[in-house]
């Protein structure tokens, strides 16, 4: 992919790259999107979810929330532009599962305090405590956790609301791609 905004480019060179990885898809098993805090989940859900492209090949497994337990309030209390979304929040919001990392830096009491907000934005979000971001992959992969019903619950005008345009400071992101040889361990 091209260096860019997943959720702003997500329309044009994400469709265009799963589109050309569509024809090798007995080579792999899955597809992971890593958005580096940045994006915003929603355009890409819109997405796989809108596009018959996407929808024949594809599925989305999981949206997992990677937050950081020391520095997430910081991130959840920022006040963007007009018209800009928060995307931790949105992150936090559309998750299923939220990998609340760092869970060694914070003192137990801002663990749970931490916990209840998170779970007053996304009630249905599984957290999975977290140090060194060492993760049980059987308990966030795999799981066909995704439920749309649930966001349009939240959200019931989701689809409609995808038409606008999201504001970011695209200055600081860029794209890599990584391929290993034999089984992914964590």
């Amino acid at each position: 992919m091209d260096n860019g905004c997943v959720c702003c480019s997500v329309r044009g060179d994400l469709v265009r790259t799963l589109g050309q990885l569509a024809k090798r898809r007995k080579e792999f098993d899955a597809i992971l999107l890593e958005t580096t805090g940045l994006a915003d989940p929603a355009p890409i859900v819109y997405t796989v979810q809108t596009n018959s492209k996407m929808s024949e090949n594809y599925y989305i497994d999981s949206i997992v929330c990677l937050a950081d337990a020391k520095h997430i309030q910081l991130h959840l209390d920022e006040k963007k532009p007009d018209g800009a979304v928060n995307e931790a929040y949105q992150q936090v919001a559309f998750a299923d599962k939220i990998l609340l990392n760092k869970i060694d830096l914070v003192s137990e009491e801002e663990k749970k305090a931490l916990k209840e907000r998170l779970a007053k934005i996304n009630k249905f979000a599984v957290t999975i405590e977290t140090e060194r971001s060492r993760a049980p992959l059987d308990k966030i992969l795999g799981l066909n956790s995704f439920n749309m019903e649930s966001i349009l619950n939240v959200d019931p005008d989701f689809f409609e609301t995808m038409e606008g345009d999201s504001k970011h400071n695209l200055e600081i992101v860029q794209s890599v791609g990584i391929t290993f040889k034999g089984e992914l361990h964590a």
